[in-house]
């Protein structure tokens, strides 16, 4: 059933997420559609233009790297753990890039599809293993570039790509980074909220007291004054006074002993 608002790309991504799908792996799965719906598209217009201007080898691998992600698709939409999905995907894809940059694929240009992929790394994977896979891309791309071997490329684009490279990867490590810092946040709070709202639940049961001495018996069976119960549960300081009822009462029996009548006693209302 489709949620009230839902967009058109909402109502297609269902058919890549499956139902119960939540938190984390929800997010992922989106993402994976959204590769689909942007990426698949977009290499194969690119690799038709490869193919009319005669470059076919470079066409061909990326056809294939399409066709491993739609091969891939009933897979990853039924594995439980789809980062094992995403690396299958991955893989395979990262060598054919590289054969196609050692290629000189695409008049050279092919290299611009690896600012593709440092965000999506670290947004699937995390900061840690992100950037494995970055390291994966980056070192074979720089061995080609700063090597003999393949095609040759100038020394103004091998620099220029080395620094736009760095610079896009360290931003997108920065905002995983922040990412997961803000996770850490919203965890610990939500471990907080879920705390107190145990010590409110406490405290909204039956609380047994002991009928004399006014104690309050804890979970564990131990009694203690009511002031110490919720100065562990609640962290509520208590403070004491004494009311006009209980003044009065005092006054009487004082007055009766012969002694001094209370007079002034903090947290007596005049």
């Amino acid at each position: 059933m489709s949620l009230p608002g839902a967009s058109r790309f909402d109502r297609w991504a269902r058919h890549l997420v499956p139902e119960g799908s939540v938190g984390r792996d929800r997010q992922l799965r989106l993402y994976l559609a959204l590769v689909f719906a942007l990426f698949v598209p977009t290499t194969l217009v690119v690799a038709w233009f490869d193919w009319i201007r005669g470059d076919r080898v470079t066409a061909t691998l990326v056809a294939v790297i399409c066709a491993i992600l739609l091969t891939f698709l009933r897979t990853l939409r039924r594995a439980r753990d789809i980062r094992w999905g995403y690396r299958g995907v991955l893989a395979p894809a990262v060598i054919l890039l590289t054969a196609i940059l050692f290629l000189g694929g695409g008049g050279g240009y092919a290299i611009l599809w690896y600012y593709v992929f440092p965000a999506g790394f670290y947004f699937v994977f995390g900061a840690r293993e992100g950037s494995v896979w970055v390291a994966a891309l980056v070192v074979p791309a720089c061995f080609i570039l700063f090597s003999d071997l393949g095609a040759s490329y100038s020394a103004d684009l091998r620099y220029r790509f080395g620094v736009t490279f760095s610079l896009m990867t360290a931003m997108a490590l920065g905002l995983q980074l922040s990412r997961d810092r803000a996770d850490r946040e919203l965890a610990l709070e939500k471990a907080s909220l879920e705390e107190a709202l145990a010590k409110v639940r406490t405290l909204s049961e039956m609380l047994p007291m002991c009928a004399w001495c006014r104690k309050v018996r804890d979970d564990e069976g131990y009694w203690m004054r009511i002031e110490e119960y919720l100065r562990e549960e609640t962290g509520t300081e208590v403070s004491h006074g004494i009311c006009e009822e209980c003044a009065v009462m005092l006054d009487e029996a004082l007055d009766r002993e012969g002694a001094s009548p209370v007079g002034d006693v903090p947290g007596r209302q005049a």
